[in-house]
């Protein structure tokens, strides 16, 4: 199980098969014998040249199957020639999305239309300019099919092309390139040939119909309905747990509270406790001290008696004396 990426030509049968990973295959030249990949867990991208012509038949169990080379919504099986249609293009994956890419022209696919080698210096610019033209158009073709093109579908268009007029003019001879483009190549007549066949306007009308159709595609509908659901439902999750929070929170608020009720009442009573206590204290005390005094006056009075009668028991005993000495 692992991946798989296969470059070049198809003169000789290819079957490529994985357990578990992705098939990446780029033919420069259309196959000429019968291409099968197959995974069961990745997705499968083929590039073929825009003169390829092969049976197509690609198929996926959870995911679509898009393709340049024809019209129409991603799906998940089709079914359709390429262009003439030719040798067999089987591809089949359990868990991905299918993609068939027309590549843009190369040395090797114009050797294949013209049946010549290409010298490198006219040839070379008309392939550059012939890579930058195709490669433009197919990709606005294919932003139109699958929706209008974002800021960031903009900025890789733009660097797609600066990556191509930087790989035609890399180890190129400036010099001798000009002299022999200005002897031989009329670049109005490329630019001619490669504009002919290509109707931005046809293409613009045939992708507004696509969306209309799509928007009606049960499948799509059925896609939008199940989001919406998807949706719905996660608002209603979120519903549920801001009303949990929002019931802890006020479970944990009425605690506080009732713990601060509980806490006050419990320094009410200790309060009281002390001012009982204190009165308590204070009372015994006056009592204590009104005990004291009523000793003290006591006392007092029977000091106050014993003196008296200390005082008679003389008076007697003087008169007494006196009374014997009579």
């Amino acid at each position: 199980g692992g991946s798989i990426s296969l470059d070049g030509g198809a003169d000789k049968g290819v079957d490529a098969r994985t357990s578990g990973g992705s098939i990446r295959a780029s033919f420069d030249r259309s196959p000429t014998a019968d291409v099968r990949l197959s995974t069961s867990g990745g997705g499968i991208r083929v590039d073929l040249p825009g003169t390829a012509s092969m049976d197509l038949d690609a198929s996926t169990s959870a995911g679509r199957v898009r393709s340049d080379f024809h019209s129409g919504t991603p799906r998940a099986s089709l079914r359709a020639p390429i262009g003439g249609g030719g040798p067999a293009l089987y591809l089949r994956t359990s868990a991905g999305n299918i993609d068939i890419s027309r590549a843009r022209t190369g040395a090797a696919d114009l050797r294949s239309r013209t049946g010549a080698a290409p010298t490198w210096t006219a040839d070379a610019a008309r392939i550059a300019a012939n890579d930058a033209a195709y490669g433009a158009f197919a990709d606005a073709e294919r932003r139109h099919r699958d929706g209008a093109p974002t800021d960031a579908d903009i900025a890789r268009l733009t660097r797609d092309a600066q990556r191509v007029a930087d790989d035609a003019m890399r180890g190129l001879d400036i010099d001798a390139l000009t002299r022999d483009a200005m002897r031989g190549v009329d670049v109005e007549t490329i630019t001619r040939e490669a504009m002919r066949g290509v109707d931005v306007e046809a293409i613009t009308r045939e992708a507004m119909k696509e969306a209309r159709r799509s928007l009606n595609d049960p499948s799509v509908k059925a896609d939008l309905a199940r989001a919406q659901r998807e949706v719905e439902r996660a608002q209603r999750d979120a519903a549920r747990e801001i009303a949990a929070i929002r019931e802890a929170d006020q479970e944990r608020a009425q605690s506080l509270r009732e713990a601060a009720q509980e806490r006050a009442e419990a320094l009410r009573e200790a309060a009281q406790e002390r001012a009982e206590a204190l009165r308590e204290a204070e009372q015994e005390r006056i009592d204590a001290q009104r005990e004291a005094e009523q000793d003290r006056e006591e006392a007092r009075r029977e000091a106050a008696r014993v003196k008296v009668r200390r005082g008679g028991n003389e008076t007697a005993a003087a008169c007494a004396v006196a009374a014997g000495v009579a």
